[in-house]
């Protein structure tokens, strides 16, 4: 059975190495990859960072990679049993209604668009051109379950990051592998090459003017690909840890003291380990008007959306000194460290008991067979 997988984004990616790791080895797979999907043999097609991005205008540099990735992609279709597309609707829902032209006799959609958030309509086009759609946060599952059909089936068995976010590492094994002495504060700018690029000398500027001072050391967990850039920026006392050896992102959520963190999946992470932050995010000035005019959700992080109520601050199209005043208001804030805490319980529970991959794994066996 020849199987073909479409994964936009890094995260996405994460979760699919940890399912389709073990138990597919009979299958012929192919898609979009990154290097560890091809360490466990899914043949690669396109790369992630060759489409991954948010925004019209910081798309624009790689339409002519995402076109040929496309290409590949349709092509490779007409001889494909199975589709399994991730998230990234703009590049997935005109592939799945592809597939569907093409007569592929199964199409799976992993990760829901934020459908919840901007562009409802979309629900229509994953209704219609997908057989099985498995979500990943517990209210979606209420959105899709009034257009189940014959042709159409919802699934939710829990979010993978329960079982995926635990550090590597026990404190002081941490600390003598890193170097590090006393308190730390994590800097996350990003898991796309754009992104950090606009956001890492941003978040490095916070960081010292608001802890350099106070002798706070910061950590940087990035990609080897990334370090290049992060070293014009992360100089001093920020500290920058790539993949080379260890990937140490959720190491430095748990034992610093506080976080930095460009809005994406990283926040939700950090909440499930009790890591007090706060959530930024910068991005072209057009990209944030026309946003502004179709975005539905009040907030921008998982947490709070979840919860719906800010948890975990937000600070969006702010400039330095701004950012820098919300930061020192919250660090050590200790009745919002105690309501943080007690957010991150519940959002754990609602996000489902451990043993969520391995019941993914079930399910796509299922699903596929």
């Amino acid at each position: 059975m020849k199987i073909t997988l479409s994964i936009g984004d890094i995260s996405a990616s994460n979760y699919i190495y940890h399912i389709f790791k073990e138990g597919f080895e009979s299958f012929d797979i192919y898609g979009i990859t990154d290097k560890r999907l091809k360490e466990i043999g899914i043949k690669s097609l396109g790369s992630i960072e060759d489409i991954s991005g948010f925004g019209l205008f910081e798309l624009l540099p790689k339409l002519k990679r995402i076109w040929k990735v496309k290409r590949n992609m349709e092509k490779h279709l007409k001889n494909t049993d199975v589709l399994i597309v991730c998230d990234a609707p703009g590049f997935n829902i005109p592939l799945i209604k592809k597939a569907k032209s093409f007569g592929v006799k199964k199409i799976i959609y992993f990760i829901s668009p934020q459908i919840w958030a901007w562009k409802e309509e979309r629900v229509h086009d994953i209704v219609s051109f997908t057989d099985h759609l498995i979500v990943i946060l517990p209210f979606e599952l209420d959105i899709y379950k009034s257009f189940e059909n014959k042709h159409f089936k919802v699934h939710y068995v829990g979010h993978p990051l329960v079982d995926l976010v635990k550090p590597r590492f026990e404190k002081e094994e941490f600390l003598n592998i890193t170097g590090t002495e006393g308190k730390i504060v994590g800097i996350f700018p990003g898991s796309r090459e754009s992104e950090v690029k606009r956001m890492a000398p941003y978040l490095c500027e916070i960081y010292k003017r608001v802890f350099s001072r106070k002798g706070i050391k910061g950590a940087v967990p990035t990609f080897k690909s990334y370090r290049s850039i992060l070293n014009r920026y992360c100089q001093g006392d920020i500290r920058i840890f790539d993949d080379t050896d260890y990937n140490l992102s959720y190491d430095i959520m748990k034992y610093s003291e506080f976080s930095l963190i460009t809005s994406g999946t990283a926040s939700l992470e950090a909440t499930l380990l009790k890591n007090p932050h706060i959530v930024f995010y910068r991005i072209n000035p057009l990209t944030y008007r026309i946003a502004r005019l179709v975005v539905k959700s009040r907030y921008i992080s998982l947490p709070n959306i979840i919860t719906g109520s800010e948890i975990v601050p937000e600070i969006i199209q702010k400039d330095v000194d701004f950012a820098c005043g919300v930061v020192e208001e919250y660090f050590g804030k200790k009745d919002w460290y105690e309501k943080f805490y007690e957010a991150s319980d519940y959002i754990k529970k609602k996000l489902g008991e451990e043993g969520v991959i391995e019941k993914l794994r079930n399910l796509f066996l299922e699903l596929i067979n």
